[in-house]
């Protein structure tokens, strides 16, 4: 099991916090996941339609996967 966190916040993460979210996992494997207000509204909306809205963290994962330095 990781130890996650997600942090919520009106415009997102900025470059600084997402360098950080990406140190923390590579250096302690905790992720922490930083959503925007747009991006809880679509995780909503996707919720409200019978969707799945673990498509759209799916898909937040994997670009911070992409981007993660070795």
């Amino acid at each position: 099991m990781r130890k996650v966190a997600v942090v919520l916040s009106r415009k997102g993460a900025d470059e600084n916090a997402q360098k950080a979210a990406r140190g923390c996992l590579r250096e302690n494997g905790k992720l922490i996941i930083c959503l925007s207000d747009n991006e809880v509204i679509k995780l909503i909306d996707e919720k409200s339609r019978a969707g799945v809205p673990g498509d759209i963290l799916e898909g937040i994962l994997d670009n911070m996967l992409m981007d993660l330095e070795k």
